[in-house]
């Protein structure tokens, strides 16, 4: 039991350690918008969640992914479907 606890434990860490979250102001402005890049950046290896604050006056896209996501690689995908976004 205590060595299923510890090899939990690690496996959390690793996980921890190799994601990190990106943050970014958007002109994605309705959920119409919101859901399709979402969808469209969910599809990138490596990006585990995406979200788009619609609440906020920037419209702040939220991206929890992988160490090897770069803000220059979200911002290509992004002007890809039509959007804009600046890493904050």
């Amino acid at each position: 039991m205590l060595i299923t606890d510890i090899q939990t434990m690690k496996l959390n860490d690793i996980f921890v350690e190799t994601n990190h979250i990106l943050v970014f102001r958007s002109n994605i402005d309705d959920k119409y918008k919101a859901t399709k890049a979402c969808v469209e950046l969910e599809k990138i290896e490596g990006v585990h969640r995406v979200n788009v604050d619609l609440n906020d006056w920037e419209n702040i896209l939220r991206l929890e992914c992988g160490l090897e996501i770069s803000e220059h690689r979200v911002q290509q995908a992004i002007s890809h479907l039509g959007f804009v976004c600046e890493e904050l």
